[in-house]
């Protein structure tokens, strides 16, 4: 008796096909092939061939999409290539004509993932002739494809032509999944065209029509993104997350793409060791996947990140070095060209360049330097650098200058075009090469004013930007809500036994919620322009009406120099090791916080006192005893560490008004803002939650100003407060526990009755109050971002239009706080403005204080 045959079913076929395409769009092409397996298995021999077409379309169908999976999985391509020409013949001999655009599509698709980008974007093109054909499905996923084809290659116009059309095709036929790609790549046209703000917001935006959580290629976008934005600590968590995914699916490829991702936002961080060995690996997973032009890039990232590691060795030889890396970026470039990768080769020819230059030989015969309209600020300011270093090489010191000044202006525009604090601030890292070299120049031709000069145009960028008014956002402000609710309840279980497990989920809480919050704000875009450096002529008429003079504090080669302007001749003075005084600033900041414990031993506190007076005092002999200074009121711009310093505590600085600035160009901005215009001044005084002495310190403020009663217990909201900052108040006292966030410097705090008043909230709407002290514990404090932007409370503050901000930049016990406020505040009420009225109050004390006055001085 003969067995019957088990026919197939369609319908459960069908359902199989469907799994295994989510799966393999999801980035799961592991599972994928198990369901494609399965149709196959199902259509195999006469049961197919009696089936007729329908079963004959699945069978093709599934042979299409095993072949990705085949790919991804094992980077087989000949077999994949088989499955594909399989599939053409099926889909033929069923009739199902409408597969062959999606054979022809999947074709063009492993042509690229392989790095064949000419024959795949032929192959895409001869897909679309049949587009028309296609289901909808296959319609956007060809359109999709080609578009990101066009925006690898540089072609935007074509690339967002595509991108829409896929769109719009997905959302027609209810296709979220593929909607969200073709989104997502919308926003990386975005990213291309220079437009980082509204990169981030499409791609925030497609990700919420996402059905399926996080995908690792969405990461890798992002990552990208950030990292041309100078975010690498945030580029680098969302490629440890990518990773984390194309570990758990095996997808080799997109390893190695992330691992090179890894390898560019440590080289943009200064950091060529990881960035060697992230590019190696990359190296490593593309030359096993046999795709060579992503093993090209990988080979340029090698000698990017070792060119970058000899810059900073010091040893000897190092000019052969450069000749030798040099030689091989110009060998990669041939074979990229004979290869048919003028792309790659461009980037091979800039690191040729940027050999043979810094191996200083006479005559360098450099490759091509020319700009493009196309290419993204960094690689635009790279070229900046190396035509100015050409420039130089030839002789011709005032085209370099052109170059330079042409970089910072590229730069200045870029970062006044976000409307977010925190993205404007860390796209100074792309300027450091180029404010490097711009202040070498300077220095070579011995002309002091030339230095200053330099010193204002490399001071970093976005303190010479005007304030951004960001606008309205519930969902900002709900999301800030509910971190001052996490942040309250964290530090109330803070040190309670047994709930270790509690508080760490509370924080890892607050960590989301401040990336949500801070990514919203990345999406602001601002207005570009291009604000100018200050003039020397209107920084010295301005002292002279200040009664003072200005000391600019700058890097150069491991030293710190120190550029003095007043009423005489510029002058400028080499100091001390970088490294040395890097060192004491630790040892200082952490005796200041030593001696602000309350229970601090006698013997103890005595030994510490002695040797912040020994640190206070070496600071005091590197850095200002050797300079020409005359007694005068001190306007004091310090760059990198030196902005934590307490320097009215300096030995020489006692008594002395003194003022620090982020540079010359922001004080002159800060010296214009809001003055009081007479009559009564409106002065409010505050006092935060748990705080010994707070309230009788704000009473006491308000009592010596004869202003409004103190604003202290339930009062003192986080709204009351935020009011009283903006256009409410000349003087704002606050007497409130503060916190600076080292990693995350705009969330820093001043703690209120109803939890942390963030920097974030702070809002420049109807302007901002002449004058703020902030009593409470480090608030001064500022984290140094790459680029040596100081960013923390104090900076916002500044930034928003307050024209001084008087805080502390260590911690400080209360008693010493009240005792300095109170005779500060006494001073002020009587005509003394900031700096003058800070500096007589402190040189009454024994020991000393870490306050300091920042911006310019104010009086009433």
């Amino acid at each position: 008796m003969t067995a019957a045959v088990r026919r197939p079913d369609p319908e459960a076929l069908a359902k199989d096909i469907a799994e295994a395409t989510a799966a393999n769009s999801r980035g799961r092409p592991s599972v994928a092939a198990r369901h494609f397996q399965r149709v196959l298995d199902g259509t195999d021999g006469a049961a197919a061939g009696a089936a007729g077409p329908r079963l004959g379309a699945l069978r093709a169908r599934a042979l299409l999409g095993l072949a990705s999976s085949v790919f991804e999985v094992g980077g087989d391509l000949a077999r994949s290539l088989e499955l594909l020409d399989q599939a053409e013949d099926v889909a033929r001999r069923a009739g199902a004509l409408h597969l062959v655009p999606a054979v022809r599509n999947n074709r063009a698709l492993l042509l690229l993932r392989t790095g064949e980008t000419a024959l795949a974007l032929r192959a895409f093109d001869a897909a679309a002739e049949l587009i028309d054909t296609a289901e909808p499905f296959d319609r956007a996923c060809i359109l999709l494809n080609r578009g990101s084809l066009h925006l690898e290659g540089g072609d935007l116009v074509a690339a967002r032509a595509d991108l829409l059309r896929s769109a719009q095709v997905s959302a027609d036929s209810g296709d979220r999944l593929l909607e969200f790609k073709a989104r997502h790549n919308l926003g990386f046209v975005e990213f291309l065209a220079g437009n980082l703000p509204r990169a981030l917001a499409d791609i925030a935006t497609a990700a919420e029509l996402d059905p399926g959580g996080r995908h690792g290629i969405v990461l890798l976008d992002q990552a990208r993104i950030l990292r041309e934005a100078g975010l690498g600590r945030d580029a680098l968590a969302s490629l440890d997350a990518a990773t984390e995914l194309f570990r758990r699916d095996r997808l080799v490829q997109d390893l190695g793409e992330t691992e090179l991702a890894k390898a560019e936002v440590a080289l943009t961080a200064g950091d060529p060791v990881a960035a060697r060995r992230s590019a190696r690996s990359a190296l490593r997973h593309f030359t096993r996947r046999q795709n060579l032009r992503w093993q090209r890039k990988a080979e340029l990232a090698v000698i990017a990140s070792e060119l970058a590691l000899n810059e900073t060795s010091g040893a000897r030889g190092r000019s052969r070095r450069f000749l030798q890396l040099a030689e091989r970026a110009r060998r990669l470039s041939s074979t990229c060209r004979a290869e048919g990768r003028r792309d790659l080769a461009r980037a091979a020819d800039l690191l040729q360049a940027q050999g043979l230059l810094a191996a200083a030989q006479p005559n360098p015969v450099l490759p091509s330097l020319s700009l493009r309209r196309s290419d993204p600020l960094s690689v635009r300011l790279q070229l900046r650098q190396l035509r100015a270093r050409a420039a130089q090489a030839r002789g011709r010191d005032s085209l370099a200058r052109q170059e330079i000044r042409a970089g910072l202006t590229e730069l200045s525009l870029h970062q006044s075009s976000a409307g977010s604090l925190d993205l404007r601030t860390a796209g100074a890292v792309h300027g450091v090469a180029l404010a490097r070299l711009d202040l070498a120049l300077s220095l070579r031709h011995g002309r002091p004013w030339e230095v200053f000069a330099s010193i204002e145009r490399g001071r970093a960028v976005s303190t010479r930007l005007t304030p951004v008014r960001p606008p309205g956002d519930p969902e900002t402000a709900a999301l800030l809500s509910s971190l001052r609710q996490v942040e309250e309840s964290a530090r109330l279980l803070s040190g309670e036994a047994g709930r270790d497990a509690d508080l760490a989920q509370l924080r890892a809480r607050a960590a989301m919620l401040q990336q949500q919050v801070r990514a919203r704000a990345w999406r602001r875009e601002g207005q570009a322009s291009a604000p100018t450096a200050a003039d020397l002529a209107d920084v010295r008429r301005a002292l002279a009406d200040a009664g003072a003079e200005l000391v600019s504090f700058v890097q150069h080669e491991g030293r710190w120099l120190g550029c003095v302007a007043g009423r005489g001749s510029v002058t400028v003075h080499d100091l001390a090791p970088v490294s040395a005084l890097r060192e004491l600033t630790r040892r200082i900041v952490a005796d200041l916080d030593a001696l602000a414990l309350n229970a601090l031993p006698e013997p103890l506190r005595r030994t510490i006192a002695a040797s912040l007076a020994s640190d206070l005092a070496l600071v005091d002999d590197l850095l200002l005893t050797p300079l020409p200074l005359t007694g005068h009121a001190l306007v004091l711009c310090p760059a990198g560490p030196l902005a934590l310093l307490p320097w009215p505590a300096l030995p020489s600085q006692r008594g002395r008004p003194l003022v620090v600035t982020p540079s010359a160009t922001s004080w002159l901005a800060s010296r214009a803002t809001k003055r009081h215009q007479g009559g009564r001044r409106r002065v409010a005084a505050v006092a935060g939650p748990g705080l010994h002495r707070a309230a009788a310190e704000a009473t006491e403020v308000a009592g010596i100003w004869g202003a409004e009663p103190a604003l202290v217990g339930a009062g003192a909201t986080v709204a009351a407060v935020a009011a009283l900052l903006g256009a409410g108040s000349d003087v704002v006292h606050v007497a409130a526990h503060g916190l600076h966030q080292t990693e995350s410097p705009l969330f820093s705090s001043v703690r209120l009755a109803d939890g942390p008043l963030f920097a974030y909230e702070l809002d420049a709407a109807g302007g901002m109050a002449g004058l703020v002290v902030l009593s409470a514990c480090e608030v001064g404090l500022s984290t140094i971002r790459p680029g040596e932007e100081a960013l923390g409370l104090t900076s916002v503050l500044l930034r928003l239009g307050v024209t001084s901000v008087v805080a502390g930049v260590s911690r400080v016990a209360d008693g010493v706080a009240a005792d300095v406020m109170g005779g500060l505040h006494r001073r002020l009420a009587g005509g003394a403005d900031t700096a003058t009225a800070l500096a007589e109050t402190l040189a009454m004390l024994p020991e000393p204080a870490p306050f300091v006055c920042f911006g310019s001085s104010w009086a009433s």
